[in-house]
């Protein structure tokens, strides 16, 4: 053969892939190896031929030679470095395979039983490479992969394995359950995994109580692998671990292990020597925080002290058995011998330092507290109560408890840390320090001034202190029991530590004294007060208590304008002490803003005063307004020098209050006129609610230069333009009646019209008068009723009003209306339906305002809307009952407007409507209409032309759905059928009255004559075509009838054997329910069923069994129902269901044995087993032909059981 007829025949084409595939390549090489043994050739040879496009999935025969460095590891068990490594590829320039990992550790494990190799075999240890022969031993052995095959790397498990060799237990049990454990651990932690601990690794074993020890472990537990060291990286040296006896080893399990890890970490398991008893070795674990907490290490350790007395011991022991996180909140018992340079500090109280300090948390590698603050200060306090301690512990922050040997006094340990907030010495420590070094003489005075340095934890100028009169001088009389005084030490600002003592600032700084007049009531007196308080002090000569204040504000921490206001109080007076006291506040309240204070303002600052209006007046100010505080000239810098003014009599200088803020304009300050002695309140020009000249300033300047000749009226539309700060157009305006033309009459007192102006829409600053919009547009002129009940006339109004006018001859006032809705600022539904008003009348004028009412409220939402329904509209009108009609309805029900043909589109001609007797025409009204859409959808009201009676046309509507449904359209439709059985009529009834959304649900009653091919199945079955076009699917509103999908589809017909109980007959069926019909032969009700599965909505597994029913028998009905039974339950996995097999499908018969309820025979089976349905020969698909299986004889078939079964 020449060369390139050789390559085409290597190169031969694989028919499954259609090209040269990786089992062509191993195909080719079949001839050039043998393992000498046929099944493991097979075996070999099956793996590749199967390796289509994965080469990783073939094994191959390794020569033995092929291994190096071959070790020993356990039993059967050998590791060795593979020279070539594994295949990965073909490579095409050198005709042969690739190779990767050349020289890679590989495990060789001993092949037991050639003949039984199999995938599943093979699967279930490591990836294999292949086979090889050790040639002395002849012994076959798998080549495995050293990496774990989960994990595809050496992870925790392979190294636990690797080590199964070097420990037993001396219990096959106890070895194979620790392995397992190991088995598990894979990548996912080593936190569950057991194992063996030689007993010379526990030492200080003590007994606790019957089969439970004590003991401290040498080498901790395992937490992860060492990669250089190659070994287990541990934590917890030393750690205590509790011993409890194992008494069950042949019955020990993972869930057991399971149930015991609630209470404990299980570490693993030892042996005591002596008595041979095997020991599991756990941690105590805390059942709260479900690990060895802080509250487990105290609990450790209260075997090792004790205060000698039991209820201190409890209350310590509680304390730290609290301690879960935080061992920091715990109390410990400290010897007293733990202290050193113990001092006295006040009666029972002692300082001292403390060697230990504090315990913070657990050292797990020592095993012992960490503690911080060696010799630290401490504070001992005797305690009087050792049963009522937690009492005298509260407010304290403890350390724990100790006793003074000599005196054999219990004491607290507490820190020189604030217990409150700070968790540190903060300012209040320090201020408590010092309050036996000062005293006021009066012990409400010096319980507040320590009220107030306990509370100053962060901020030592919030506290107030007693200050001796002696640290003030140059003290100066001011007014009334206030004096001005330089403070030598000035006031406190922080704690200096260097020192010890008080930092201070302001030294000599001038303050007030004021006297205080209530020492009980001082909290009072302070609250009063807009300066910053220092402290309280005493004048020695009078013995009054005096408040020491700052020149500062207490509220600004500095010189504020208030201050500045309040120092210039008695530089004037307006003469009546409520204007004073009104002036005053504002200026105490101006903080941080001088603009916002009222001033007194001499009546001489005015000039060129000119009367406006009643008790009004403008003028010039000469000094203009406050903005600030000048420091450099110590005085009040001022704005807009000679302004413009309004002067404005103050009728009631005890409600002034109220009357400013009856003004729109700011108000600047108050004065009084020297001729009439009226106060008068002086207003800027601006705005005071938007600080400028708004549009409701430019309205107000206009108010004298028109009038409608009503007050009511006139006071409205200021009102109205008063309002207008930002929005002009929100405005009404007086408008002369001689600015409409081409006035109009429409209906009863409207008219329309042109407005010449158009309507104000801003204000133009360049022509000082108003811009407007929309020059001789057309309005609506509707006839005022009442002058005094306008707002309640406009508001019923859905058009924007411009203003008000009045016609000159009847005198009559008129609204002057926009075409535009006023709340939509369109033309909404509500125009359109107003505008249709002159169109149609019911000829009641209390049924024509209902209407239009419900019209004139839908803006956008036309369902709110009713209409007056011609009677020539209806048509096939039927009596249904006392007073209702059914009918149908031409036009249908409007549901938006058509701005293109400017009509109303409507929907659902020719519906089916109900018609009801309307009996109170002059009640009728929105509320009632709410009633009545309670239960039906309101389209609007007609007249019988004959009768006259007038009638709402309704529509059903469902209770549950709010709206017409499916459950409607079928309850409308019950009259038209019938099954001629009541009960059967109800329960259709009933299904089609619960399809309000899924019209799938419901049945139906079907004629007998709509179905055809009717053809028998089994007894009481029957198959056959449905005729009437489509199965239901949904409601054809515009056809008003059932839209059907899916013609002439195949149906099951079975008789119907309880029509009583006709719900658990369906309930039994697996098939989709469409309806019922009656055989007229036979006069049989008959269910009418889908070939789909109601369950899986398709034609599934259970379905083809059921169809095959009528096919076999076993001649047994409990076993024929057992086997259907089992079919039924199969939806989505053939394999699970059991089948009738014939007795012939089994050759090669033979008896084995007795089982526990038969005889057992093995056999082979022709068929072989159901896999799936196949759709293209509608039969079962099957596989394992011929396979074995066994045949136990039934003795008594009414005890087929599931326990029979799993005993099978």
């Amino acid at each position: 053969m020449d060369k390139k007829s050789q390559i085409e025949s290597l190169n031969k084409i694989c028919i499954k892939c259609n090209l040269v595939c990786y089992t062509e390549r191993f195909q080719q090489d079949f001839k050039n190896w043998t393992s000498d043994n046929n099944d493991i050739d097979k075996f070999i040879q099956g793996s590749q031929l199967s390796a289509h496009g994965n080469v990783e999935e073939a094994l191959e025969w390794i020569p033995y030679s092929k291994f190096c460095d071959i070790e020993y590891i356990a039993k059967d068990k050998y590791k060795a470095n593979w020279i070539d490594g594994n295949i990965i590829n073909w490579n095409d320039d050198n005709q042969n395979w690739e190779r990767k990992g050349q020289i890679v550790i590989v495990e060789l494990r001993r092949l037991y039983d050639s003949k039984n190799i199999t995938f599943e075999f093979i699967d279930k240890i490591d990836k294999p490479y292949g086979i090889t022969q050790d040639p002395e031993t002849e012994n076959y052995l798998i080549v495995l992969n050293n990496k774990c095959k989960k994990c595809n790397y050496v992870c925790y498990t392979k190294y636990f394995q690797h080590n199964f060799t070097n420990w037993s237990s001396g219990s096959n049990d106890i070895d194979k359950f620790i392995q397992n454990s190991q088995l598990l651990a894979h990548s996912y932690g080593v936190k569950k995994v057991l194992e063996w601990i030689p007993y010379n690794k526990l030492y200080n074993i003590k007994y606790i109580a019957k089969d439970v020890y004590r003991a401290n472990w040498t080498d901790g537990n395992i937490i992860n692998w060492n990669i250089y060291n190659q070994d287990w990286k541990r934590k917890g040296q030393n750690i205590i671990v509790q011993l409890k006896g194992l008494n069950i080893p042949k019955n020990i399990t993972l869930e057991f292990i399971d149930k015991i890890e609630m209470d404990y970490t299980f570490y693993g398991i030892t042996q005591n020597p002596e008595t041979k008893n095997y020991i599991l070795v756990s941690d105590n674990k805390c059942l709260k925080c479900n690990l060895v907490c802080y509250a487990i290490h105290f609990q450790q350790n209260f075997e090792n002290w004790t205060s000698g007395n039991n209820d201190i011991d409890k209350f310590i022991q509680d304390s730290q058995l609290s301690a879960h996180d935080d061992a920091e909140r715990a109390l410990e018992w400290i010897p007293y011998d733990k202290f050193y340079n113990i001092r006295y500090i006040a009666g029972d109280m002692y300082r001292a330092n403390w060697i230990d300090g504090n315990i913070i948390n657990w050292d797990n590698n020592d095993q012992d507290w960490k503690r911080k603050r060696q010799n630290i200060f401490i504070t001992l306090k005797k305690l009087y109560n050792s049963k009522n301690f937690k009492l005298e512990l509260a407010n304290k922050k403890p350390y724990g408890i100790t006793q003074n040997p000599d005196t054999k006094d219990y004491m607290m340990v507490l820190d020189d840390k604030c217990n409150n907030m700070c968790d540190l010495k903060c300012y209040a420590i320090h201020f408590q320090q010092n309050f036996g070094n000062w005293t006021s003489g009066n012990n409400d005075i010096d319980k507040f001034i320590q009220d107030s340095q306990l509370s100053a934890h962060d901020n030592a100028e919030r506290a107030l202190e007693w200050i001796p009169y002696n640290k003030f001088y140059n003290n100066s009389y001011i007014v009334k029991d206030t004096y001005i005084a330089n403070w030598i030490g000035g006031n406190i600002i922080n704690w200096d530590n260097n020192n010890q003592t008080w930092k201070r600032r302001g030294q000599n700084i001038l303050v007030t004294l004021k006297k205080l007049y209530n020492s009980k009531n001082f909290i009072l007196e302070l609250a009063n007060k807009i300066n910053k308080p220092y402290g309280i002090t005493q004048n020695p000569v009078t013995k009054d208590y005096m408040t020491v204040l700052a020149d500062e504000c207490a509220e600004c921490n500095l010189v504020c304008y208030a201050i500045h206001f309040q120092q210039n109080f008695g530089n004037w007076t307006s003469g009546n002490n409520d204007i004073d006291k009104f002036i005053q506040d504002s200026q105490l309240s101006a903080h941080y803003d001088a603009e916002r204070a009222l001033e007194w303002i001499p009546y001489n600052k005015f000039y060129n005063i000119i009367y406006i209006m009643e008790d009004m007046y403008r003028a010039n100010w000469i000094d203009g307004n406050i903005i600030n505080w000048d420091n450099n000239n110590q005085t009040w810098k001022r704005r807009g020098q000679n302004i413009l003014v309004t002067l404005k009599k103050l009728y009631n200088p005890k409600n002034f209050i109220l009357e400013l803020a009856n003004k729109i304009n700011k108000p600047y300050g108050i004065t009084q006129n020297p001729e009439t002695k009226d106060y008068m309140t002086v207003l800027a020009d601006e705005c005071t609610k938007c600080n400028h000249v708004c549009y409701a300033i430019h309205f107000q300047q206009n108010f004298g230069n028109w009038t409608s000749g009503n007050n009511d009226i006139d006071k409205f539309i200021q009102d109205s333009q008063l309002s207008a700060h930002y929005d002009a157009e929100r405005a009404l305006e007086w408008i002369p009646y001689n600015k409409f033309y081409s006035i109009i009459y429409i209906t009863k007192d409207m008219y329309r019209a042109n407005w010449i102006d158009g309507n104000i829409i801003n204000w133009d600053n360049n022509n000082q008068t108003w811009k407007r919009r929309g020059q001789n547009i057309l309005v609506t002129l509707k006839k005022l009723y009442n002058s005094k009940k306008f707002i309640l006339e406009l508001a019923n109004k859905i058009n924007k009003p411009y203003g008000i006018t009045q016609n000159p001859e009847t005198k009559d006032y008129m609204t002057v209306l926009a075409d535009e809705c006023a709340e939509c600022n369109l033309v909404c539904y509500a125009k359109h339906f107003q505008q249709n008003f002159g169109n149609w009348t019911s000829s009641n004028d209390d049924i024509d305002k209902f209407i239009q009412d419900s019209q004139l409220s839908t803006h956008r939402n036309i369902k709110k809307a009713i209409e007056w329904i011609s009677y020539d509209k209806l048509y096939d009108i039927k009596y249904i009952g006392e007073d209702i009609y059914r009918a149908n309805w031409i036009d249908g029900n409007i549901i938006d407007w058509d701005n293109n043909n400017q009509n109303w589109i409507r929907q659902d001609q020719n519906m089916i409507v109900q018609l009801k007797g309307l009996k109170v025409s002059k009640n009728i009204t929105l509320e009632f209409m709410d009633e009545i859409k309670i239960d039906y959808i309101f389209y609007g009201i007609t007249q019988d032309a004959e009768t006259e009676d007038y009638m709402m046309v309704l529509n059903d509507k469902c209770k549950v759905c709010k709206v017409k449904c499916y459950a409607i359209h079928f309850q409308q439709n019950f009259e038209n059928w019938t099954s001629g059985n009541n009960k059967i009529d109800i329960f259709i009834q009933g299904s089609q009255l619960s399809a309000h959304y899924d019209v799938t649900i419901a049945l139906e009653w079907i004629p007998y004559d709509k179905f055809y091919d009717v053809k028998c199945i089994a007894n009481g079955s029957y198959r056959a075509n449905w005729i009437d076009e489509k199965i239901l699917s949904y409601w054809d509103v515009k056809n008003q009838n059932w839209k059907k999908g899916v013609q002439n589809p195949f149906v099951t017909l079975k008789r119907l054997n309880n029509p009583e109980n006709i719900a658990l007959e369906l309930t039994n069926e697996i098939n989709k329910s469409y309806g019922i019909t009656q055989n007229p032969e036979t006069k049989d009700y008959m269910m009418v069923l889908s070939d789909e599965c109601k369950k899986c909505n398709i034609i599934c597994y259970a379905i083809h069994f059921q169809q095959n029913f009528g096919n076999w028998t076993s001649g047994n009905n409990d076993i024929d129902k057992f086997i259907q039974s089992s079919q039924l339950s199969v939806h989505n996995n053939a394999n699970k269901a059991l089948e009738w097999i014939p007795y012939e499908r089994f050759i090669n018969i033979e008896y084995v044995a007795k089982g526990g309820f038969s005889k057992v025979y093995k056999a082979n089976w022709l068929d072989g087993n159901i896999n799936y349905w196949d759709n293209e020969i509608r039969h079962w698909k099957r596989g394992n032909q011929y396979m074995v299986v066994v045949l136990k004889s039934l003795n008594n078939s009414k005890n087929v059981t599931p326990e029979f079964i799993n005993e099978v």
